[in-house]
């Protein structure tokens, strides 16, 4: 849920942040399940902006790292300090999802893959510009 209501939206109703339902949504796909996210409308049948707020920040994040969940499946189910770990069932690619809460600059260590051999590495949202500098591709 969103909110505190599963139906309706009532006057100062608290709502979840963004983050917090990203990271519920992270931790439920990379276990192969699914979240139905309940949202409800106010006494007129209308969405708060609140929830419209939250709704944008979740699609927003979703247009960058959506790839990571939709089409992929669990890999042994594994989760290593708040790591989640899914594979594409379409392609060779392997995703590791990360708390957004990490510090800038902090060294990541990618899990074992079975002793399969990595070929290459790159961060959703992030593409090599000129030179191989990477940029920024969600601004």
């Amino acid at each position: 849920m969103l909110g505190t209501d599963w139906y309706s939206s009532r006057p100062n109703t608290t709502y979840k942040m963004a983050g917090e339902v990203i990271r519920t949504l992270v931790t439920i796909a990379a276990r192969g399940e699914i979240m139905l996210l309940g949202i409800g409308p106010d006494a007129h049948g209308d969405l708060i902006p609140e929830v419209y707020g939250r709704l944008t920040e979740i699609g927003d994040w979703l247009a960058v790292n959506g790839e990571a969940l939709y089409g992929t499946r669990p890999v042994s189910r594994q989760e290593r300090d708040s790591r989640f770990l899914t594979r594409s069932t379409t392609r060779p690619t392997m995703y590791v999802l990360l708390p957004l809460d990490r510090r800038h600059g902090e060294r990541l260590g990618l899990p074992e893959l079975d002793g399969r051999k990595v070929r290459a590495v790159r961060m959703l949202g992030v593409s090599s510009g000129p030179g191989g500098a990477t940029k920024r591709t969600d601004q």
